[in-house]
C-alpha cells in the first residue's frame, strides 16, 4: 500500500535505496538501463546534475534542489494506475517553488501511442484522458493526439497536479536521457509542438511552453547524460 511517508537514502549504499522502490528490482536495475543511470546521476551530485543545471541556467533559472523522491506516485483522476515518476523534485528560486517530474530514458519508449492505449474505448480511459487534457489545458481535435505517447501526457499532468498541491507557481516535466542518439526524441518533440507548433525543439534545452489558467508556468525539457 502506498503511504505518504518517505525516508532518506542510505549514505553507504544510496542508489540501492532507489533500487528497492522499483516494481521489479532485479529486472529494472541493470547497467545501461535508465533506473540505475538516473540514480547514479542524481544521488551522487547532491544537486541538479550538470546537464540539468546547465539547461536551467540557459533558461535564466537558478534553482535550489530542496527534495527529491524516487519512484514517486501521483494519483490522477482516481488512485487507480497512478503516474509513477522516476524522480519527483521540489525546487525553489528566490520567489517560488517548482514541482519537477523527471523521466529517465535510455532506449525505452514513452509507452503506447494514444490510439493503441485507448483502442478499446472504455469509459474509464475516456474519463482519464479527458482529465489529463483538462490539466494540460490542451484542446486540440482528438485526431491530433492519436500518435502522441500516453506517458508524456500523464507524466506532465502529474507535475501540474503536484504544483497545485504545493501551491507552487511552476510545473516542469523533463526527460533525462542517457541515450547517445537521443532515442525517441521525436515523440517528445511532437508533444512540445502541441503547445508550441513552430518551436525548434532541441535536446539539452528546457522551454517555458505556457502559463496555465491556474497561474502555474509549465516547462518541458530534454537533457542529456
Amino acid at each position: 500500500m502506498k503511504t505518504k511517508i518517505f525516508v532518506p537514502t542510505h549514505s553507504d549504499t544510496p542508489t540501492e535505496s532507489w533500487r528497492m522502490l522499483l516494481a521489479d528490482p532485479e529486472k529494472h536495475w541493470k547497467d545501461e538501463y535508465s533506473a540505475k543511470m538516473l540514480a547514479d546521476a542524481w544521488e551522487t551530485k547532491k544537486d541538479f546534475p550538470p546537464a540539468f543545471k546547465s539547461a536551467l541556467s540557459n533558461l535564466g533559472l537558478d534553482l535550489e534542489l530542496v527534495f527529491g523522491f524516487p519512484e514517486y506516485q501521483v494519483d490522477l483522476d482516481t488512485a487507480k494506475r497512478p503516474s509513477q515518476n522516476d524522480l519527483f523534485v521540489v525546487a525553489r528560486d528566490s520567489s517560488k517553488l517548482f514541482a519537477i517530474s523527471v523521466e529517465g530514458k535510455v532506449n525505452e519508449n514513452f509507452d503506447l501511442e494514444i490510439e493503441t492505449w485507448n483502442k478499446e474505448g472504455s469509459d474509464g480511459k475516456e474519463k482519464r484522458f479527458n482529465f489529463l487534457l483538462d490539466k494540460l489545458e490542451l484542446a486540440h481535435p482528438q485526431a491530433e493526439f492519436v500518435k502522441q505517447r500516453y506517458q508524456l501526457f500523464h507524466r506532465t499532468a502529474s507535475a501540474i497536479l503536484m504544483a497545485q498541491k504545493l501551491h507552487a507557481k511552476a510545473a516542469m516535466m523533463v526527460v533525462h536521457s542517457f541515450s547517445k542518439t537521443n532515442n525517441h526524441f521525436a515523440d517528445f518533440e511532437a508533444f512540445v509542438h502541441l503547445y508550441s507548433p513552430k518551436r525548434d525543439v532541441k535536446a539539452g534545452e528546457i522551454y517555458k511552453v505556457r502559463n496555465l489558467k491556474r497561474d502555474i508556468d509549465l516547462y518541458l525539457g530534454w537533457v542529456n547524460g
